[in-house]
């Protein structure tokens, strides 16, 4: 997807600021273990950058080796799940992308989805969720909406 103009993002405290640019190298929902864990949510919505066109503006984030040669920042302060990036040193091939959570840009829609992942092979992979039962709409206070769908 080809978006030249920057864009902002940062953690649920505001402690970690990021810019990125340029156009996406990949941007796809993933159900993957270690993402789903990592996130504690039953999916991650991901956008890739080259790792030139990703920036800290304000503060810095924690990293953590969830396997061998993955990289995941997040904010050290409040725990916000932000990149994902693999160390070509460990990963021979690996591409030297950043990857942002989509969810902690400001305009949330920037960069829709081209493509589910690993669906079906996590331990919440949708066939669990109730077929009937009480459903809501409407926000929250200061909440955030995304509007795309794939």
């Amino acid at each position: 997807m080809e978006r030249e103009q920057g864009h902002d993002g940062g953690c649920l405290c505001g402690a970690v600021r990021y810019r990125v640019r340029g156009p996406t190298t990949w941007a796809a929902v993933c159900y993957c273990d270690s993402c789903t864990r990592a996130s504690g949510g039953v999916a991650v919505a991901w956008a890739g950058f080259k790792s030139t066109n990703f920036r800290i503006v304000k503060g810095s984030f924690a990293v953590f080796e969830s396997t061998p040669g993955v990289r995941r920042g997040f904010c050290a302060h409040c725990g916000t799940s932000l990149t994902y990036q693999k160390d070509a040193a460990k990963l021979p091939g690996a591409s030297d992308d950043v990857y942002i959570t989509t969810r902690t840009l400001d305009d949330a829609n920037a960069f829709p989805p081209e493509e589910h992942v690993f669906y079906g092979r996590s331990a919440c992979d949708g066939s669990t969720l109730p077929t009937s039962g009480r459903t809501t709409s409407g926000s929250a206070p200061n909440m955030r909406t995304c509007s795309w769908r794939v």
